[in-house]
C-alpha cells in the first residue's frame, strides 16, 4: 500500500478577525494534486504541534476538491478535522454517500473526488487571535468508490461523529445531522450533547451522553413492517448497570418500543405493546459481560419471529419470539434508556445505522467490515 504526499512537513501562522472563519489559507495552487482517475481516498493528517491565542480556539483542516481550478467550485472531500497534536496521524477519507460534513456556520457538502485535491486551513470563532499549526498530509487514492452505509438499499439512519456536526462545534453540539438522505437529525435535549473532537477511537471524533443529555429523531420514513438491523459504534463503562441503552426507537411517539438495543441482561428487544408494556415476550437475547470499557460495534437483526445480537461482527445469540407483533417505529433515542429518550446515561457514541429490513450475511459482513476499519476493531 503506496501514499503519496499532499503536503510536506509545514509551519502555517494566522491571525485577524471574522466570523465563522479567522483568516482562512489556502495551499498553493502549484501544489495541488490532480486525482481525476480516482473515485475515492484516505488520508494520513501527522499534526506536531497546534497552538492558538485564545487557548479555545480551534485550529481546523478542510480537504477540498474541484473539477477546475475554479475558486467558487471547490467543495469538502472529506469531514473537517479539528488539529491536535498526537503520536499518530488521524485518519479520514472520503465519505461516499454522505449528505453533508457540517450543518452551520455553512453547509459542507461532501462530493465525490474532482480533479483537484488541496487543503485549506482556518479557526471557526469571531474573537481576535493568533493560531499556528505544524503538520503534513498523506493521501492514499483508489480507483473504486469504498463502501457506504447507504449503498444498501433500506439505509434510513446514518450518524457519523466526524459528520453531520456544526464546523463550529467544539465542546458540546445540538444537532447530528443524518446522513442516511431521509432528514432524521438528531437533536439533543434537555441542552447539548459533550463532543470530542480527539482521543477517541483510531483518533476520531465522538459524542459523549455524560448522564445528563441524550439525542433524539424522527424515524418517519421507516416504513410499515418490524424488520430492521441496527449496528451502533459505542464505548460504555466496564461495569453494566441493569439497564444500559444504546439505541432505541418508539411507535407512534409513545413508550411502545419497535426495536431496542440494550447494554443489560437483554440488549436486543424487537418491542412493546400496549399489552406488552414491558417487553416481556421482546426480550431476545444475554450479553452480561460480554463488552465494556472498550469500543465495540454492538449490531442486531430482528423481524416478527427472531431476534439475533453480534458483537465486532461475531454472532452471540439468537433467540425466537413469540406472543407479539410489534409495529414500526417513529422516532429514535440515542444514550437514553427508554424509547422516549428519558433517563439519560453515560457512554461514548461513535456511529449509528439503521436499515429498515433484516441485512443478508454477506451484507452484514459489508457493514462489519466497514466499521472495524474506520475504529480499529477486528471482525470476521
Amino acid at each position: 500500500m503506496h501514499s503519496e504526499v499532499l503536503q510536506k512537513w509545514v509551519t502555517i501562522r494566522g491571525s485577524g478577525s471574522g466570523s465563522p472563519a479567522v483568516l482562512s489559507i489556502t495551499q498553493d495552487e502549484e501544489d495541488w494534486l490532480d486525482v481525476s482517475d480516482y473515485a475515492d481516498a484516505v488520508f494520513w493528517i501527522d499534526v506536531r504541534e497546534v497552538s492558538s491565542t485564545p487557548a479555545a480556539t480551534p485550529v481546523i483542516l478542510y480537504l477540498e476538491t474541484a473539477p477546475f481550478k475554479d475558486e467558487s467550485l471547490f467543495t469538502s472531500a472529506a469531514p473537517p478535522t479539528y488539529l491536535t497534536a498526537s503520536a499518530g496521524p488521524v485518519v479520514t477519507g472520503t465519505a461516499a454517500g454522505a449528505v453533508s460534513a457540517a450543518l452551520a456556520p455553512a453547509a459542507l457538502s461532501v462530493a465525490p473526488l474532482g480533479r483537484w485535491l488541496r487543503w485549506r486551513i482556518a479557526t471557526t470563532t469571531a474573537a481576535s487571535g493568533v493560531w499556528d499549526a505544524t503538520f503534513r498530509i498523506r493521501v492514499l487514492r483508489s480507483r473504486t468508490r469504498r463502501f457506504s452505509p447507504t449503498l444498501l438499499p433500506g439505509c434510513q439512519l446514518w450518524l457519523r461523529s466526524d459528520l453531520g456536526i456544526p464546523s463550529n462545534a467544539t465542546t458540546a453540539i445540538a444537532t447530528w445531522g443524518d446522513q442516511s438522505g431521509n432528514g432524521n437529525t438528531a437533536t439533543s435535549t434537555p441542552n447539548s450533547t459533550p463532543y470530542s473532537t480527539t482521543g477517541g477511537a483510531n483518533g476520531l471524533p465522538y459524542l459523549n451522553g455524560g448522564g445528563t443529555d441524550y439525542l433524539t429523531g424522527s424515524l418517519a420514513s421507516f416504513g410499515s413492517g418490524p424488520s430492521h438491523t441496527l449496528f451502533a459504534v459505542v464505548e460504555y463503562p466496564s461495569t453494566i448497570g441493569s439497564v444500559m441503552g444504546a439505541f432505541s426507537a418508539t411507535v407512534g411517539g409513545t413508550q411502545d418500543t419497535s426495536f431496542e438495543q440494550w447494554a443489560n441482561t437483554t440488549p436486543n428487544r424487537v418491542g412493546r405493546t400496549s399489552s406488552d408494556p414491558a417487553g416481556t415476550n421482546a426480550d431476545a437475547v444475554a450479553t452480561s459481560g460480554l463488552f465494556g470499557g472498550t469500543v465495540a460495534i454492538l449490531s442486531t437483526t430482528a423481524n416478527a419471529s427472531t431476534s439475533s445480537l453480534y458483537i465486532n461482527g461475531s454472532s452471540v445469540a439468537t433467540a425466537a419470539i413469540s406472543g407479539f407483533t410489534p409495529g414500526s417505529p417513529t422516532a429514535y433515542a440515542v444514550f437514553a434508556r427508554s424509547g422516549s429518550g428519558t433517563n439519560p446515561l453515560n457512554g461514548a457514541g461513535y456511529e449509528f445505522i439503521v436499515y429498515n429490513r433484516v441485512l443478508s450475511a454477506a451484507e452484514l459482513t459489508v457493514v462489519h467490515r466497514y466499521l472495524g476499519g474506520r475504529y480499529g476493531i477486528s471482525v470476521p
